[in-house]
């Protein structure tokens, strides 16, 4: 349905939303990584608000069309006024809100003349500007807890592009093995 709404191929990946608890703990036990790494990849998802690659041990069914090659692809932010729209939903394969080629989405107006009219968009407003929005950061993280820049996306452009947010990461986080 996400890559039907954009406009995309069916295969395209995309990416699982760790929306609670128990989604973050079910995903967790997936992971090829050790704890250091597992608590890091979580401070980059939930603080960051980041989408990162992340290598599985296993891939059960309901994480396919997000993985390819071994690795998953999520998103874990947790904005407080959505919290109660997401609860229940269980597992959520979402998409940056914009059809592929084009910005993002800025506004809940926005949205709707982009997509087709069986596309539920929600009526929430952060209160940002809807100009110069962008996609998320994706970065990779690997099996020794090291990251690589994939994707150019609001986090990376806040601190002046990838090097920059790299830089700060390693010295936030203490990540290793920035590039």
């Amino acid at each position: 349905m996400v890559n039907e709404a954009k406009g995309r191929p069916a295969t395209q990946s995309v990416a699982l939303w760790l929306t609670d608890d128990e989604r973050w703990t079910e995903f967790t036990e997936l992971t090829d990584v050790d704890e250091r790494t597992r608590s890091l990849m979580h401070r980059l998802l939930v603080a960051e608000r980041v989408t990162l690659l992340v290598p599985l041990r296993e891939c059960p069914k309901w994480a396919e069309s997000a993985t390819r090659d071994g690795k998953a692809l999520v998103f874990a932010a947790r904005w407080s006024r959505l919290a109660p729209v997401l609860t229940g939903v269980g597992r959520l394969h979402v998409s940056s809100a914009n059809r592929t080629g084009h910005a993002p989405c800025g506004s809940p107006e926005q949205a709707r003349k982009t997509f087709p009219e069986k596309v539920h968009v929600l009526d929430m407003d952060d209160g940002r500007p809807a100009d110069g929005r962008s996609a998320t950061t994706t970065l990779e993280l690997r099996h020794d807890g090291s990251v690589s820049h994939v994707r150019t996306g609001a986090q990376d452009r806040a601190h002046g592009g990838p090097a920059a947010y790299l830089t700060y990461l390693a010295r936030t986080y203490g990540v290793r093995g920035c590039r």
